[in-house]
């Protein structure tokens, strides 16, 4: 109906997420699905789904997807799925993930691994950014914009699809080949900074933890 909202409505919203069981109906106390130990409510977290997994498991599967590109929302998303259903909603002691993935940031942010790794996805982000601004427009079927040093001409041209399909395909792989070109260039340029200058200095990791 017009105005229906969960603001205005009276009505109850129930969870639909299962209740974990810290128990199993034979009284056997459940075990982490990973490492096997006893999970008990001060080490758990549980998805939507009531699968219950200890944090320690859980952190280290998130700690390792960080250190895989040095990105905590990639982390976060990536690492944290439930190891049975692959729900990535969690509750239960999710903090005590957030806060051993920073400690593990900042007591590794100054080793060279990790100032690497920074230099690596700054690179990347910066290669992303300008090959985007270059290249964002593909065109529509059977017409395609053309592109005059970096400017792109109003008037796309029309073309058969078979002539679409190979300029696209074209035109895609130099985009990656530039891409590359772009990132290499950034390493080669500020290797020297990210691997000397003070961590405070270089642009920082993204410590969205509380998100």
């Amino acid at each position: 109906m017009p105005g229906h909202n969960r603001r205005s409505c009276n009505a109850i919203f129930e969870d639909t997420s299962k209740q974990p069981k810290f128990i199993d109906d034979e009284g056997n106390p459940t075990t982490c699905p990973c490492c096997m130990e006893e999970i008990t409510e001060k080490n758990a977290i549980w998805c939507n789904n009531g699968h219950l997994h200890c944090s320690t498991c859980m952190f280290e599967n998130v700690k390792t997807k960080f250190d895989e590109t040095g990105c905590v929302t990639h982390a976060r998303t990536t690492g944290m799925k439930c190891f049975i259903c692959r729900d990535v909603n969690f509750k239960g002691n999710v903090n005590y993930i957030n806060k051993k993935l920073k400690k593990h940031i900042h007591e590794n942010e100054n080793k060279p691994e990790m100032r690497r790794l920074r230099l690596e996805r700054d690179a990347e982000i910066y290669a992303s950014e300008q090959t985007f601004r270059l290249w964002n427009n593909q065109g529509t079927t059977h017409s395609i914009y053309y592109r005059r040093g970096i400017t792109y001409l109003a008037q796309p041209f029309t073309l058969t699809q078979q002539e679409y399909e190979f300029i696209r395909q074209v035109r895609t792989e130099t985009m990656y080949e530039e891409q590359q070109n772009n990132a290499n260039d950034f390493i080669e340029q500020h290797h020297q900074r990210y691997m000397d200058e003070p961590v405070e200095l270089l642009p920082g990791l993204r410590y969205d933890l509380d998100n």
